[in-house]
């Protein structure tokens, strides 16, 4: 038994095909309907098709959109932090002489991180 790999799309795509042949020709029509497959059920399937690819359209559009917003998202989190690896950079020249403030600022030991991103892969 050989295993096929298509995409979501494919299959869709060959549903496609295979609904459009039964209603289009007249052979494969009468062999559908003598499996209890008439013009009704073919049409029902047609109405299924048509849902499931506008689902199938729809989760598309929502993931090319996550990965847009993902892309930004990591753009502005990597400007932010330059800004703060600057704005920090500032503070240490700023008050390198006053212990006190930079122990307050939190300025003094380097920037925390972890070693496993836990944010937005």
């Amino acid at each position: 038994m050989t295993t096929s790999y298509k995409t979501d799309a494919e299959i869709l795509d060959q549903y496609n095909t295979a609904l459009t042949n039964a209603e289009n020709q007249p052979e494969i029509a009468a062999a559908m309907t003598e499996f209890d497959y008439g013009p009704e059920k073919i049409t029902e399937g047609r109405q299924i098709l048509d849902a499931t690819q506008n689902a199938y359209n729809f989760n598309k559009q929502e993931d090319d959109e996550t990965i847009d917003a993902r892309i930004y998202y990591k753009a502005r989190k990597k400007a932010l932090y330059q800004t703060f690896k600057r704005d920090r950079k500032k503070a240490r020249i700023a008050f390198r002489n006053d212990v006190v403030t930079l122990s307050q600022l939190g300025v003094i030991k380097s920037i925390p991180h972890s070693y496993v991103s836990w944010s937005i892969p």
